[in-house]
């Protein structure tokens, strides 16, 4: 992630409401929790709620083989060469790819050759017709960088569906209540995931994304 997003889905006043909060004295306890849950429920759902810019980092370009939804990545059924930007529900636009060859040189690709496809979920880039992805020999260390930005756009100022904010003050409100036990943001968040409404939101928010990590 380059930047975070410049609001949150919900406010200071609305998690007072739904939860215990008290006085103006925990606005910025309020407000850490508010962003701690929106980042959890980002990372439980592969979801970008509010628009950001982010970077996905490539050891190379991808290999036609099966996925887990038994899709080709790469040259096959997804068209002629694409790749999934991870998060990028949805995705707003392909700002560069950078490529870095063996001797730390960097260039940028022509983004001619390249279309966002911002309709799929999660977008993806993919190569316009008749093009290749580029040849070169590429650095030990991330030869591939994706800047791209995702999410629920700025303007008009976003505004976050009924079920998103819902799950979020699921979690602020136990955030709040395990304020005092010290317990991480992340081991809340699979606490929560116990209660079935909290966990029937999560499944309907989720998007499924291929992992690099097999490649």
């Amino acid at each position: 992630m380059i930047d975070e997003p410049t609001s949150e889905p919900v406010s200071i006043d609305e998690v007072k409401v739904s939860s215990r909060f008290t006085g103006e004295s925990e606005n910025a306890l309020a407000l850490t929790f508010i962003k701690a849950a929106r980042i959890e429920l980002e990372k439980a759902t592969g979801r970008t709620i509010f628009q950001k810019t982010l970077e996905l980092a490539l050891p190379h370009w991808p290999i036609a083989r099966m996925g887990y939804s038994g899709n080709v990545y790469g040259r096959g059924a997804l068209g002629a060469g694409s790749i999934e930007l991870q998060w990028a529900t949805t995705l707003i636009e392909i700002e560069s790819v950078t490529l870095t060859d063996s001797t730390e040189a960097a260039s940028t690709w022509n983004p001619t050759e390249y279309l966002a496809d911002i309709y799929s979920e999660p977008g993806r880039l993919v190569l316009a017709y008749g093009k290749s992805f580029p040849s070169f020999t590429p650095s030990p260390v991330a030869p591939i960088r994706i800047l791209y930005t995702a999410g629920q756009v700025n303007s008009p100022e976003p505004t976050a569906s009924a079920d998103i904010k819902e799950a979020i003050f699921l979690l602020v409100g136990s955030m709040y209540d395990y304020r005092e036990a010290a317990i991480s943001p992340d081991r809340v968040t699979s606490q929560l995931l116990e209660h079935p409404r909290f966990r029937s939101l999560v499944n309907s928010l989720k998007v499924e994304h291929y992992s690099w990590d097999s490649m």
